[in-house]
């Protein structure tokens, strides 16, 4: 039985950074490469076709950035540190330490054979209330994952 997992809190912090800092650089690229491509038509010069060059690199990396970024999010968390590469190089620093620093919350398990399902869906409700006395969540966690096992 493989076990599903979600980010927490700082995870998905991370995530919403990598992804403002991708966008703001792809914005920045998009301006920088009609100023390459109005500079190339004026002045015709190399410096306009590095301009350009550099700015369509920009727009593939915050490209490929929010694609990682969002595979993490829906809870593809192979995809976790190839998402904080892309987020440093995209001058997301922050957000990129809070995903490598965050935890990855079990949620629960794919299914398997119905009785040991149901035990071991029992067994996951059990720590997460422990995980609730215990002041390690908050009553909403609780209530969210409680929905998504028994829904599961």
């Amino acid at each position: 039985m493989k076990g599903k997992y979600e980010l927490d809190g700082l995870g998905k912090a991370g995530v919403i950074l990598n992804v403002i800092f991708g966008s703001g650089l792809a914005f920045f690229s998009i301006v920088y490469f009609f100023v390459g491509i109005v500079r190339l038509i004026n002045l015709g010069d190399g410096i306009s076709i590095v301009i350009i060059l550099l700015s369509i690199s920009g727009i593939s990396i915050s490209t490929i950035g929010l694609v990682y970024n969002a595979r993490v999010l829906s809870g593809e968390l192979e995809y976790k540190y190839i998402a904080c590469i892309i987020g440093f190089v995209s001058l997301s620093i922050l957000g990129s330490v809070l995903l490598i620093v965050s935890q990855n919350i079990e949620i629960g398990y794919e299914s398997g054979n119905s009785s040991t399902n149901n035990n071991d869906l029992a067994d996951t409700l059990i720590k997460f209330k422990e995980l609730l006395d215990n002041d390690a969540i908050t009553v909403e966690e609780y209530s969210m994952i409680k929905r998504k096992i028994l829904s599961s």
